[in-house]
C-alpha cells in the first residue's frame, strides 16, 4: 500500500510539472505581447506629438505702438522728452498729433484717446480695458451720463468685430453698475445711436449710459429726445469745465481700482 501511495504521488508531481512547463511559456508569451503592444502605442503617440506644428503665438489686441508707464486708469504716460522739447501726443486709435492740439499731462506727454473727430484727454477717461474706454460727458443729459467707446475708431456698430462687441458691452455693464450706485439711480438708460438718422453726431461707436431715478423726466421717453438734441445744440459755453470733468473721472476711477 505504501508503494502504491508513493507511486501515485510521484505521478501527480510529474503530471503537474509537465502541465507547468506547458502553461508557463504560454503565459510568458501572453505578457510579452501586452508589453510589446504598449511600447508600440507609446512610441506612436510620441511621434504624433512631435509631428504636430507648434501652436501660434497669442494674438495681441493692443493698440499702443510704444511701451508706456501706467498712469492710473485714465491712460498711459510715455517717457517725457528732453526739457524744453515740444511734446508729442500718442493717440489711441490714431496717429501722433501735436500736444498743443491734444493737451498734455504732467511731464509733457500723455495718451490721448481718439473719439471720432475729437481727442479726449486722459483726465476725462475713468476706465480703460483691452479694447474699450469710458469717459465722462462734457454735456450730460442727467448727472452721471457717461460714454463707453471701443478703442478702435469705428463709425458704425456693424463694423466692430465680435471681440470688440463683447468687450464693449461687458465694460458697459460694469460702468452702468457703478454710475447707478454712485449717482443714486434706481434704473439705467443704455442707448446706442448708430448712424446720423439715429442721432449720432460723433463718427465713433459709443454707448450712452444714464443713471435714472423717479421724476427725472415728466415723460419717461423724453430722455431720448434729449439725447437726440443735446449734441446738436453744442457750444463751448454749455460744456462743463475740464476741472469738473477731471474731478468726476477721478472719483469714478476709484470704483475700478
Amino acid at each position: 500500500l505504501g508503494w502504491m501511495a508513493n507511486s501515485n504521488s510521484a505521478s501527480i508531481v510529474v503530471t503537474l510539472t509537465l502541465i507547468g512547463f506547458g502553461i508557463f511559456p504560454s503565459l510568458c508569451h501572453f505578457f510579452f505581447q501586452i508589453i510589446y503592444c504598449s511600447f508600440l502605442a507609446g512610441a506612436e503617440a510620441s511621434n504624433s506629438r512631435r509631428s504636430l506644428p507648434p501652436p501660434p503665438p497669442p494674438r495681441s489686441r493692443g493698440r499702443n505702438p510704444l511701451p508706456r508707464e501706467k498712469e492710473g486708469l485714465g491712460g498711459f504716460r510715455a517717457k517725457p522728452g528732453p526739457e524744453g522739447e515740444r511734446g508729442r501726443e500718442s493717440v489711441v486709435g490714431g496717429p501722433e498729433v501735436d500736444s498743443a492740439e491734444a493737451g498734455s499731462a504732467e511731464g509733457g506727454w500723455a495718451m490721448a484717446f481718439r473719439f471720432g473727430q475729437h481727442l479726449i484727454k486722459p483726465s476725462a477717461v475713468f476706465l480703460r480695458t483691452e479694447q474699450s474706454f469710458a469717459l465722462v460727458n462734457r454735456k450730460p443729459v442727467v448727472p452721471g451720463h457717461v460714454l463707453v467707446c471701443p478703442l478702435r475708431p469705428v463709425e458704425r456698430f456693424r463694423d466692430l468685430d465680435p471681440e470688440e462687441v463683447a468687450d464693449l458691452f461687458c465694460t458697459t455693464q460694469r460702468v452702468g453698475n457703478v454710475v447707478e450706485r454712485h449717482f443714486g439711480g434706481t434704473s439705467l438708460t443704455i442707448a446706442v445711436q448708430d448712424g446720423p438718422e439715429a442721432g449720432q453726431t460723433v463718427k465713433h461707436v459709443h454707448v450712452h449710459v444714464l443713471p435714472r431715478k423717479t421724476g427725472d423726466f415728466s415723460r419717461n421717453d423724453s430722455v431720448y429726445d434729449e439725447l437726440q438734441r443735446h449734441d446738436k445744440e453744442d457750444s463751448p459755453s454749455k460744456w462743463r469745465s475740464e476741472e469738473d470733468m477731471a474731478a468726476e473721472a477721478t472719483v469714478l476711477q476709484k470704483y475700478f481700482q
